[in-house]
């Protein structure tokens, strides 16, 4: 019989002891908890062929934190992760720049062929390989029993039974101007959560009156729980009736929607919800329970998590194939959302390198036109501009 654990619920106490001492949006947090998760699990629990038919579903992730430059605090949030992870003897993290070859091999090199990984620059880890890193993580993703890949003048490398965690940081701009058309939609991108978010959640410098002594306690507690997961939880989930039957009522509403103007960018990840759900669910169940039997209430949670991260879903790709100076738009957005008022000059000021005044003065009429600013003084000399909430 396995002993206790200490936690109720493994990612309510992450949060307790993330979210105070932090500025970064409630989704960073907890996506950093269920990576973490993630990273502990592997593909040590699965739903299997007997549930899916024709394939199996591990709770291996891919998430990418998506925010404009320093607004979201998207890799400081990752660090907690890093934290408790490294004390986890099982858990392989990797470096945060690879090829597909180092990655294979490295992979090749654990005992359970598996890594964590965690870049705070997206763009730094597939730049060596590119559009060979995407084949890679696409062809993991789908739980290939191997992967394998040849370079000249040297052997193959060679994975059994892959497992990869990612948890990537990036910016709306980078996406739009070097994620490649075809990894986006049915590729690579329909395989990641995408968590967007656009500022943080408070402004908090310093935090000399927590108490360490209880955050402390805090983090024995979420590790106690990582080694007792790590230890304990393995094998086939099942799925009680109630469960079975909400998601097959579920599919089938799903599969009958009318997915509308939606952007076609985004049709790929909606026909892997599914798969999606279940890697969360089985996540979820195991933030709180050593029972190998999922529930109603599990999937449930999950979909109401996903419809959370879909409401700002289209923002990670809106950048893609539009004026290039919507770009600078947002930034100047986003200057405005600091600054709440400021003169035309000082705008001007701030982006002269990004575009000439006869742009950001058609850029400004244009958000104010679409309702994001406002010039309260127009018929001055150097008009005053507002942010309007």
């Amino acid at each position: 019989m396995p002993p206790k654990r200490v936690c109720t619920s493994w990612l309510q106490t992450f949060s307790d002891w993330t979210l105070p001492r932090s500025e970064a949006p409630e989704s960073f947090h907890f996506w950093t908890g269920v990576f973490t998760l993630a990273s502990v699990l592997k593909r040590k629990v699965k739903i299997s062929k007997s549930y899916m038919g024709g394939y199996e579903i591990y709770p291996m992730l891919y998430t990418i934190f998506v925010a404009p430059p320093g607004k979201a605090r998207k890799s400081t949030t990752a660090k907690y992760s890093e934290d408790l992870l490294r004390n986890i003897p099982t858990v392989n993290r990797a470096p945060t720049s690879m090829t597909v070859e180092q990655m294979l091999k490295k992979l090749g090199e654990m005992n359970d062929s598996s890594l964590s990984i965690f870049s705070s620059e997206f763009g730094m880890f597939v730049a060596k390989s590119k559009i060979d890193m995407y084949t890679a993580l696409t062809d993991i993703f789908d739980s290939k029993t191997d992967i394998s890949v040849e370079t000249i003048g040297r052997p193959t490398d060679f994975a059994e039974a892959p497992c990869i965690n990612l948890l990537g940081a990036t910016t709306p701009s980078w996406i739009a101007s070097n994620m490649p058309e075809d990894v986006i939609g049915g590729g690579f991108a329909s395989r990641v959560i995408f968590i967007f978010e656009e500022r943080i959640r408070r402004a908090q410098l310093y935090y000399t009156g927590i108490d360490q002594d209880y955050f402390s306690t805090l983090k024995e507690k979420l590790l106690a729980d990582l080694m007792h997961i790590d230890t304990y939880i393995q094998g086939e989930y099942a799925l009680d009736d109630n469960a079975q039957f909400f998601m097959n009522e579920w599919y089938r509403e799903l599969s009958t929607q009318s997915l509308g103007n939606l952007n076609e960018r985004l049709s790929g990840y909606y026909e892997r919800k599914p798969v999606h759900v279940h890697k969360l669910a089985m996540l979820i169940h195991a933030s709180y329970s050593d029972s190998m039997t999922l529930n109603e209430s599990d999937f449930k949670a999950a979909i109401k998590i996903l419809e959370q991260v879909e409401v700002k879903l289209p923002k990670t790709f809106a950048s893609i194939g539009r004026n290039p100076y919507m770009n600078v738009a947002d930034n100047i957005v986003n200057f405005m959302i600091t600054k709440r008022s400021c003169r035309r000059s000082q705008i001007v000021a701030n982006f002269y390198h990004d575009a000439n005044m006869e742009t950001i003065s058609e850029l400004l009429m244009f958000l104010r036109i679409t309702g994001r600013l406002q010039c309260i003084v127009p018929n001055a000399e150097d008009p005053i501009w507002e942010f309007v909430k």
